[in-house]
């Protein structure tokens, strides 16, 4: 059951939402600071948007668990509105943002929240990832002690070798430092390593090396004196509310003006949608945000942040991720965390001018780089080569021309790739292309036909969402066979619509047919459908030739493609707060246990850490198909922090006397005496001598795996082993022939209690 908000949500989840708020807080500290340099803008802008997104936000906006403040795009729009507007146009800029924001409420009030979903998402991606060079390039001159005065993104890359030649060590050596510490602070596996976010750690060791720095005066490089001058820190005004910066209006009737509000409002709201999907794919309990809702809340929030001197108000993806992965529970944990930050600005805003530039431009270059790395061309290939043209040629064009200039031209290109594809001459094209539609059709008894004719792309979005929505529940089958073309972004709607329909209740279906006709340009279930599906031969690594081996002499099935449809690991809460990209190389057997047989699967899991800006894993995990109901659970290893954390309250079950199982294991699980009734001695004893396994129970099934990394042919087997031993034990459970724990084996005082007793 979903949580309850407003006050109800407070009083129940308080402690939840108030340590994901301070989690987020150390990371939107900084991360709001660099944007708004970044940007060009004074530091405390980006500081003030964090603050009205917490205080005011969260009491307007559609989304439950999301994070509002100053995103990545801000850096890139904010910058160009200096080109247009002027060097020494910020209180215009804030006017630009005020009426901005004006038209995204007049947007949600209108219910155009919808047409988000008309962006493909070739384009979305070519976006961002120009965004993230755009970021790339500019912030790593501030990286070395210099700034870039190009006014084109290609510019700002041409005069790299310049602010090198003339870079301040000392700087560079900061900056080099916290991009380091931002790219090994995932690999780390030490959980008290992770408790602190990233950004903060750079923080950490970017202050006493600047210090540190001055204290010793700097030293002697290339004939020249270096030290972390004033202009090279933070600059936080000492009257943190006399020298606010408001709104300017007198340049409205300026086209100049007006350009610089559809940037902000046509990127910002494209971002704000984006991030607000993503967000609740990553929620646990699956609720859907209310769009429409939230672009009117994003927009108010943007006015009062503009009011006051602050930058624009966006849902951002990565502070989000943070929220989720720290515990959240409600929208008080996006108010806690603007509140901290207002706390950290009013009390400890000495310590922040002494922040070198430098490291903020390292966090911001790993960001940008997130965006546009090679991880984020290998998901667009996956999607097939039409995909990638699109990705690619608004990419190019928004570092060419910027981002209004690069979402048309991206936009314009999809629907030009179509018309290339259908080979037709231009006008059956034209006709094809305008002649789509999605029919209707009910008769008693049978699920409701949606028919999908002529050119299924991004345009026909809204017709198809129409009917979807005139629904009453029950079956739906979407069939494409009349249709000669269907789009990704088609695709993707259909596919996210069906999951949404049928989480809300267990009697929604919705089957999508008629593409067996279709060619695809790639094995991705999103991927452009043409003709006749096109199968290709794949070639298997040699870990993959081992596993397959393995399958074969144990007479088990083994299939290295890639799988898309990933459902059956979302009920497993490891995989619902990480989301699943694919799975392959399927194995599938069964154990035989007296006369019962349980069935196993086990796979690569590719899966995700955040969303837009993902950090990608992989495992290799098995799931089992238990034929006995177990209590639900989730067993992994314990470390150091998990017992501090225990202290603050989170629950660990512990057993008195299986102290190796208490030091060795966190357990928990909604149902403590279940539980408790369930660990036999045996089966503590069990764990005790096996190898340490992550171990999670919906009741119906198990998921084990060990590391978060790829397993060997020979590591799958002994994983295997486990699970076959495991399951033996279980069965006994069920069977009662195994000895329940004695009374004095547990504990009457709770989880706290015996962890005193386990140490």
């Amino acid at each position: 059951m979903a949580p309850a908000t407003n006050l109800a949500g407070l009083r129940t989840h308080w402690r939840n939402d108030l340590i994901a708020g301070f989690s987020v807080a150390l990371v939107a500290l900084p991360l709001a600071l660099g944007i708004a340099m970044a940007a060009g803008a004074p530091p405390i802008s980006g500081l003030i948007s964090s603050i009205v997104a917490g205080l005011l936000a969260t009491f307007l906006r559609g989304s439950q668990v999301a994070i509002n403040g100053p995103g990545n795009a801000l850096i890139v729009i904010i910058a160009s509105a200096y080109g247009l507007l002027g060097p020494d146009s910020f209180p215009h800029i804030l006017g630009a943002v005020a009426v901005s924001g004006a038209v995204q409420v007049a947007f949600g009030v209108l219910r155009l929240g919808r047409l988000g979903d008309l962006i493909p998402g070739a384009v979305i991606q070519g976006m961002l990832s120009a965004i993230g060079l755009i970021i790339v390039g500019k912030q790593l001159h501030v990286m070395v002690g210099q700034t870039s005065t190009a006014p084109s993104a290609i510019g700002v890359f041409q005069q790299l070798p310049e602010s090198l030649a003339a870079m301040n060590p000392f700087a560079a050596l900061i900056g080099v430092v916290s991009v380091l510490i931002l790219l090994f602070h995932p690999k780390v596996k030490a959980k008290l390593v992770h408790f602190v976010p990233a950004p903060l750690w750079v923080i950490l060791v970017a202050l006493p090396l600047a210090l540190g720095v001055n204290a010793l005066d700097g030293g002697d490089f290339f004939s020249r004196h270096w030290r972390i001058d004033e202009q090279l820190l933070v600059q936080i005004p000492a009257d943190l509310f006399g020298n606010l910066a408001h709104p300017d209006f007198s340049r409205i009737g300026e086209p100049e003006f007006w350009m610089v509000v559809a940037t902000i409002t046509l990127v910002g709201s494209i971002e704000n949608i984006v991030s607000v999907k993503a967000v609740d794919k990553l929620d646990t309990y699956r609720r859907s945000s209310n769009l429409n809702r939230d672009l009117v809340g994003m927009g108010l929030s943007t006015i009062a942040s503009a009011a006051v001197g602050g930058l624009p108000v966006l849902t951002v993806i990565a502070r989000s991720s943070v929220n989720v992965n720290h515990g959240a529970k409600t929208g008080w944990s996006n108010f806690f965390h603007g509140a901290i930050v207002l706390v950290i600005v009013l009390f400890l805003a000495p310590v922040m001018r002494m922040i070198p530039m430098s490291a903020l431009a390292g966090i911001l270059v790993y960001t940008g780089f997130k965006l546009s790395a090679p991880h984020v061309v290998r998901d667009v290939l996956h999607k097939g080569p039409d995909h990638f043209l699109i990705f690619g040629v608004t990419l190019a064009a928004t570092l060419t021309w910027g981002l209004l200039w690069g979402i048309f031209i991206g936009l314009v290109a999809e629907v030009i790739s179509h018309l290339v594809v259908l080979d037709l001459a231009p006008r059956e094209s034209f006709s094809r292309f305008w002649s789509t539609g999605v029919e209707a059709v009910r008769k008693e008894g049978e699920p409701l036909l949606l028919r999908v004719r002529g050119v299924a792309n991004y345009f026909q979005i809204p017709k198809l969402k129409r009917a979807l929505e005139a629904a009453d529940g029950g079956h739906i089958v979407v069939d494409f066979s009349q249709a000669v073309l269907v789009d990704n972004t088609f695709l993707e709607y259909v596919h996210d619509h069906g999951r949404r329909y049928e989480r809300a209740n267990h009697e929604n279906e919705l089957d999508v047919v008629g593409l067996e006709g279709h060619r695809a340009f790639s094995d991705h279930p999103d991927a452009l459908h043409v003709q006749e599906e096109r199968l290709r031969a794949q070639r298997l690594t040699p870990r993959q030739k081992n596993i397959a081996q393995l399958a074969s002499e144990n007479e088990w099935t083994f299939d290295a493609r890639r799988e898309w449809d990933t459902e059956h690991l979302e009920d497993f809460n490891f995989f619902r707060v990480h989301p699943i990209e694919y799975e392959d190389t399927v194995v599938k057997g069964a154990y035989a246990v007296g006369e019962t047989t349980v069935g196993w699967t086990v796979a690569d899991v590719t899966f995700d850490e955040g969303a837009l800006i993902p950090e990608v894993h992989h495992t290799t995990a098995q799931v089992i198909d238990m034929p006995i109901e177990l209590p639900e659970l989730i067993m992994e290893r314990e470390e150091l922090l998990d017992r501090v954390l225990e202290l603050a309250g989170f629950q660990d079950i512990d057993f008195k006397h299986f102290t190796k199982f208490s030091r060795r294991f966190v357990l928990k699980g909604p149902d403590e005496a279940s539980i408790r009734a369930f660990m036999t001695r045996e089966l503590l004893e069990f764990f005790e001598e096996e190898e340490v396994y992550h171990v999670e129970s919906t009741g119906q099934k198990l998921v084990v795996f060990k590391s978060m990394r790829l397993a060997s042919a020979r590591e799958v087997e002994a994983m295997l082993g486990f699970s076959e031993r495991l399951v033996h034990h279980l069965l006994g459970v069920a069977d009662g022939a195994l000895e329940p724990p004695t009374d004095d084996d547990r504990l009457e005082d709770g989880p706290q209690s015996d962890r005193a007793a386990a140490q």
